[in-house]
């Protein structure tokens, strides 16, 4: 029994660190939401960067930043 208590407990360690993670990931896009990130972005780089290029600059920062995270399943999210 003890061990069952120990491995549950090992467990819900895990799933606090992920609700942690989560809470901290749908705060932050609030925020950027709130304070209008995207329609600065729209307007700051409209002129700067060809849309033809968006999608290829967006994956490869995304690989960017799986890479300097470490996990191969960041990737698709920010995709």
């Amino acid at each position: 029994m003890e061990e069952a208590f120990d491995t549950w407990m090992e467990g819900a360690k895990s799933m606090v660190i992920a609700c942690t993670i989560l809470v901290l990931a749908w705060s932050i896009g609030s925020v950027t939401s709130d304070v209008g990130t995207a329609r600065f972005l729209v307007g700051a780089v409209s002129d700067i960067i060809p849309v033809v290029l968006l999608p290829i600059i967006v994956f490869i920062i995304a690989g960017l930043i799986s890479i300097a995270t470490g996990t191969a399943w960041g990737a698709p999210w920010l995709l």
